[in-house]
């Protein structure tokens, strides 16, 4: 790949996406419809109809209510990893974070579908891309997409914007593209973990996968691509969320390995960073970008930084959390009014996104 003309050098595009993006993903609100829901609302009492369901989700939703509602309520990723180490020891709590995951998918799944439904598809991911896609055309340079969302909205958007492109045919179509490609480090709704083991008879797919997170805390799985609910009833498969559930404490993502190899691969060359709604909460997730980790290159220093945040409090916490990936990072544009505001003046930011570093 040669750089255009206009170009000092090769530049490769890195746009990673957190939970404000896709809250704040299309602006106009009615009033009616919800929004994708941040962490703190994802045990939101709107949701409480798919626990008639899953039952068995009531008490860590019942105990992340109380902690959060509290005088002094700490982060739902905090309180998750309190009630999951518990789950260490208890097949009991094992079995209600497996149906609490179950409770994920429904929640995210259902409200995805309805804001595709109440926005026809056309969200700022659409828009963003599109203009992303514009430069792409016209210096032939690559772009990286990674986020830590489980929805599909960027990759409906992915596949309006690059023509030919099918996700989920396959997990390598995620990332086999030289131009593109989509990194899904959480999970997603479209994904599941499958257990090659019978279901009983007379069982549903959830009361077979509690069951067997009971009797094995860490049964063999793969990712595959897929919802749980499709294709649940297949004799032989347990089929699971493939959805990391958000603990503070973390470690582990929730894809492919070899989609991690190849983006450990890849952030040396990254030039330019867009971070959209991304709170870098997750320790490990900053350890892949960071070039002093000896597992991997990670981003090498004088890359351009560009910030979409909600609020100047949580530019500082995203500073805070970033580190010396951070202080490495060449800060050109800080939105701090959200992925709306953002977008309402693209003409004058995305150019210096998009920029040169030098």
């Amino acid at each position: 790949m040669g750089a255009n003309a206009n170009y000092a050098e090769d530049q490769v595009l890195l746009v990673i996406f957190g939970a404000g993006a896709s809250y704040d993903s299309f602006g106009l609100r009615d009033g009616i419809h919800q929004p994708l829901p941040l962490a703190k609302d994802l045990v939101d009492r709107r949701f409480d109809e798919i626990t008639q369901e899953l039952p068995a989700s009531r008490p860590v939703i019942d105990r992340l209510r109380e902690r959060m509602e509290a005088g002094k309520p700490s982060s739902l990723e905090v309180e998750l990893a309190n009630f999951a180490r518990s789950g260490n020891q208890s097949v009991v709590r094992r079995q209600q974070l497996m149906a609490f995951r179950y409770y994920l998918h429904r929640a995210i799944d259902g409200t995805t579908r309805d804001w595709l439904s109440y926005t026809g598809g056309f969200t700022h991911y659409v828009r963003l891309l599109n203009r992303i896609y514009d430069w792409h055309l016209d210096t032939g340079f690559p772009v990286l997409l990674a986020t830590f969302n489980y929805d599909v909205l960027l990759d409906r958007a992915a596949e309006d914007v690059v023509t030919g492109w099918k996700l989920g045919r396959s997990l390598n179509s995620y990332v086999e593209r030289d131009d593109f490609r989509l990194f899904k480090l959480h999970g997603s709704t479209d994904w599941s973990r499958v257990a090659r083991q019978a279901i009983p008879a007379n069982t549903s797919v959830v009361d077979a996968a509690m069951q067997m997170i009971g009797n094995d805390a860490s049964p063999v799985t793969t990712i595959e691509p897929g919802t749980p609910f499709v294709l649940a009833g297949l004799d032989t498969q347990i089929r699971f969320p493939a959805m990391a559930i958000p603990l503070r404490d973390k470690t582990d993502f929730e894809c492919p390995p070899d989609h991690v190899t190849l983006l450990r691969t890849l952030l040396s060359k990254v030039t330019n960073v867009l971070i959209v709604g991304w709170r870098a909460a997750e320790p490990h997730a900053v350890g892949l970008l960071d070039c002093d980790n000896e597992s991997q290159a990670g981003l090498f220093p004088s890359y351009v930084l560009n910030v979409v945040t909600g609020s100047e409090k949580d530019v500082h916490e995203l500073e805070e959390n970033l580190g010396i990936v951070w202080r490495r990072g060449r800060v050109r544009v800080v939105e701090t009014q959200g992925f709306s505001a953002f977008m309402a003046r693209l003409d004058e930011l995305l150019p210096q996104v998009l920029a040169p570093r030098f």
